[in-house]
């Protein structure tokens, strides 16, 4: 039923219907009134009744409807024109309105887990990751908790397949990890580094390389800005571990990591040659 009265106001959108001007003309000519004598008889100008009875004009008062009824005596006719008239932009606007809700249930349902899988949602978080250089802050932010709400969702409820919590904790990680860079960036450090922790901790479960090296990357910038220099050390240098060849190689738009960046991070820490010893390590495994 619904959709059918959604399918009969877009037909009325493309053929909306113009009652009161064929009713003015017609009315007039039954009565052998020119335009003429029906504008003197109105008080009104005879261009504004041949308008309205072309169709270019719409009388907005229902009183005129009324009134020059009145002179023809056509029982009503005139204004009751003028009602079928008037009903069609308000079908107009309850159809768009209808059509506004149907994409914001669609929209919802690409967060359905019976409607987007994970694959989607990896490739939104990457999204997410890759439209921050072009959007606003509030924007990114709100892509990225809706995103994050809907996987926290999916972990909770277990809405998943059981050989999908590993993508799971991964997709989660990443948003996270996103989260992380996106609140040191408003200069909320603290909150910055909590989020790195939960980024690290979804690698961990997920036994996830390069997401934990990525993790210790973003963990050691947000301890940088709080001047933890000793703490943003270890987090490089523990992130060195999970350098592995694939790390800093796939998704680059979301999560690289490469042990120049882990290197850096350390040596503004201080930790140059602990450092050195571990990025040698790190990079024989990667060859």
């Amino acid at each position: 039923m619904f959709a059918n009265e959604l399918l009969a106001g877009l037909l009325g959108m493309m053929t909306q219907t113009d009652e009161t001007g064929p009713t003015l003309k017609r009315l007039r000519l039954e009565r052998n009134l020119t335009l003429r004598e029906l504008a003197g008889l109105a008080f009104c100008n005879h261009s504004y009744l041949s308008n309205v009875e072309a169709g270019r004009r719409w009388p907005k008062d229902r009183g005129w409807g009324e009134r020059i009824g009145r002179l023809l005596d056509d029982g009503g006719q005139l204004v009751d024109a003028w009602d079928a008239d008037q009903r069609e932009p308000a079908r107009h606007n309850d159809t768009l309105r209808a059509l506004a809700d149907a994409r914001q249930d669609s929209e919802a349902l690409l967060l359905d887990p019976d409607a987007a899988d994970l694959d989607t949602i990896q490739d939104d978080v990457i999204a997410i990751s890759t439209r921050a250089r072009h959007e606003s802050y509030d924007e990114t932010l709100r892509h990225a908790l809706s995103l994050r709400a809907e996987l926290m969702r999916r972990v909770k409820l277990g809405a998943y397949r059981p050989e999908e919590i590993r993508d799971l904790y991964v997709a989660l990680g990443r948003v996270c990890g996103i989260l992380s860079y996106l609140t040191l960036d408003l200069g909320q450090a603290d909150m910055a580094k909590v989020h790195a922790r939960a980024a690290f901790a979804l690698g961990d479960r997920a036994n996830h390389d390069h997401l934990r090296a990525w993790a210790r990357g973003t963990q050691a910038l947000a301890l940088r800005f709080t001047k933890d220099f000793e703490e943003a050390a270890a987090a490089a240098l523990d992130g060195l571990r999970y350098v592995t060849t694939s790390t800093g190689t796939a998704d680059r738009a979301c999560c690289a990591v490469s042990p120049r960046r882990m290197r850096t991070s350390a040596i503004r820490c201080g930790q140059w040659n602990r450092l050195r010893r571990q990025t040698g390590r790190a990079q024989r495994r990667t060859r």
